[in-house]
Protein backbone atom coordinates (compact mmCIF):
# COMPACT_ATOMS: atom_id res chain seq x y z
CA UNK A 1 0.00 0.00 0.00
CA UNK A 2 0.94 3.31 -0.82
CA UNK A 3 1.47 6.24 1.59
CA UNK A 4 3.91 7.32 4.33
CA UNK A 5 7.26 6.36 2.86
CA UNK A 6 8.84 9.42 4.28
CA UNK A 7 7.84 8.40 7.44
CA UNK A 8 10.55 5.09 7.62
CA UNK A 9 13.22 7.28 5.34
CA UNK A 10 15.83 9.84 5.97
CA UNK A 11 17.81 12.40 3.88
CA UNK A 12 15.30 12.23 0.60
CA UNK A 13 16.29 14.49 -2.03
CA UNK A 14 15.91 14.77 -5.83
CA UNK A 15 18.89 14.37 -8.11
CA UNK A 16 18.66 15.54 -11.68
CA UNK A 17 20.59 12.77 -14.06
CA UNK A 18 20.28 11.88 -18.03
CA UNK A 19 17.45 13.66 -18.76
CA UNK A 20 15.44 12.35 -15.55
CA UNK A 21 14.94 13.20 -12.31
CA UNK A 22 15.84 10.24 -9.02
CA UNK A 23 13.97 10.48 -5.75
CA UNK A 24 16.56 9.50 -3.32
CA UNK A 25 16.37 8.48 0.55
CA UNK A 26 17.79 6.50 3.24
CA UNK A 27 14.64 4.06 3.88
CA UNK A 28 14.55 1.45 6.72
CA UNK A 29 14.19 -2.26 6.50
CA UNK A 30 12.16 -4.72 7.99
CA UNK A 31 14.96 -5.45 10.16
CA UNK A 32 15.12 -1.53 10.87
CA UNK A 33 18.59 -0.91 9.30
CA UNK A 34 18.67 1.74 7.02
CA UNK A 35 19.73 1.76 3.28
CA UNK A 36 19.71 3.54 0.14
CA UNK A 37 17.27 3.55 -2.24
CA UNK A 38 16.60 5.59 -5.63
CA UNK A 39 13.69 5.78 -7.86
CA UNK A 40 13.61 7.39 -11.08
CA UNK A 41 10.09 9.50 -10.92
CA UNK A 42 10.23 9.83 -14.52
CA UNK A 43 9.27 6.18 -15.06
CA UNK A 44 5.87 7.19 -13.09
CA UNK A 45 5.08 10.61 -13.03
CA UNK A 46 4.22 12.90 -16.23
CA UNK A 47 2.50 15.97 -17.62
CA UNK A 48 -0.72 16.27 -18.81
CA UNK A 49 -1.95 19.82 -19.56
CA UNK A 50 0.82 21.60 -17.75
CA UNK A 51 0.05 19.40 -14.07
CA UNK A 52 1.74 16.26 -12.93
CA UNK A 53 0.24 12.78 -13.77
CA UNK A 54 0.80 9.54 -12.44
CA UNK A 55 -0.95 8.42 -15.54
CA UNK A 56 1.95 9.42 -17.98
CA UNK A 57 5.97 9.53 -17.71
CA UNK A 58 8.75 11.80 -18.46
CA UNK A 59 7.57 14.81 -16.47
CA UNK A 60 11.24 16.24 -16.21
CA UNK A 61 11.58 16.88 -20.28
CA UNK A 62 8.52 18.93 -19.81
CA UNK A 63 9.33 20.67 -16.87
CA UNK A 64 11.17 24.37 -17.19
CA UNK A 65 14.46 23.93 -16.40
CA UNK A 66 15.67 24.37 -12.41
CA UNK A 67 12.03 25.22 -12.09
CA UNK A 68 11.64 21.07 -10.41
CA UNK A 69 12.10 21.31 -6.54
CA UNK A 70 11.34 18.94 -3.86
CA UNK A 71 10.00 19.60 -0.15
CA UNK A 72 8.27 18.56 2.61
CA UNK A 73 4.86 20.64 2.55
CA UNK A 74 4.63 22.50 6.02
CA UNK A 75 2.21 21.67 8.69
CA UNK A 76 1.86 18.17 10.85
CA UNK A 77 1.61 15.98 8.13
CA UNK A 78 4.92 16.78 6.65
CA UNK A 79 3.93 15.41 2.91
CA UNK A 80 6.59 14.84 0.28
CA UNK A 81 5.92 17.42 -2.21
CA UNK A 82 7.17 17.31 -6.22
CA UNK A 83 6.91 20.26 -7.64
CA UNK A 84 8.00 22.26 -11.42
CA UNK A 85 6.25 24.74 -13.94
CA UNK A 86 5.80 22.82 -17.65
CA UNK A 87 4.75 26.97 -18.64
CA UNK A 88 6.02 30.08 -17.85
CA UNK A 89 2.22 31.11 -17.86
CA UNK A 90 1.11 28.52 -16.04
CA UNK A 91 0.95 28.34 -12.00
CA UNK A 92 3.72 25.63 -10.45
CA UNK A 93 2.46 22.38 -10.46
CA UNK A 94 2.61 20.05 -6.97
CA UNK A 95 2.01 16.33 -6.41
CA UNK A 96 2.11 14.64 -3.23
CA UNK A 97 4.93 11.87 -3.52
CA UNK A 98 3.44 9.44 -0.57
CA UNK A 99 0.22 9.10 -3.08
CA UNK A 100 1.53 6.16 -4.91
CA UNK A 101 5.20 5.58 -3.28
CA UNK A 102 5.95 3.35 -0.94
CA UNK A 103 8.93 1.78 1.21
CA UNK A 104 9.30 -1.93 0.74
CA UNK A 105 11.69 -3.00 2.97
CA UNK A 106 13.87 -0.45 2.99
CA UNK A 107 13.47 -0.04 -1.25
CA UNK A 108 11.03 2.83 -2.79
CA UNK A 109 8.75 1.89 -4.90
CA UNK A 110 5.88 2.81 -7.60
CA UNK A 111 2.34 1.22 -6.62
CA UNK A 112 -0.70 2.58 -8.44
CA UNK A 113 -3.14 0.99 -6.45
Amino acid sequence: MPGNWQDSAVDATITPKDGHTYLTAWCRNENGDVQQSQLDLDEHIGDMQNKFSWLKSGFTRDAIQDSIKFEFREGASQQPVLRARFALDAPEADINTAEHIRNHDGQLEFDLL
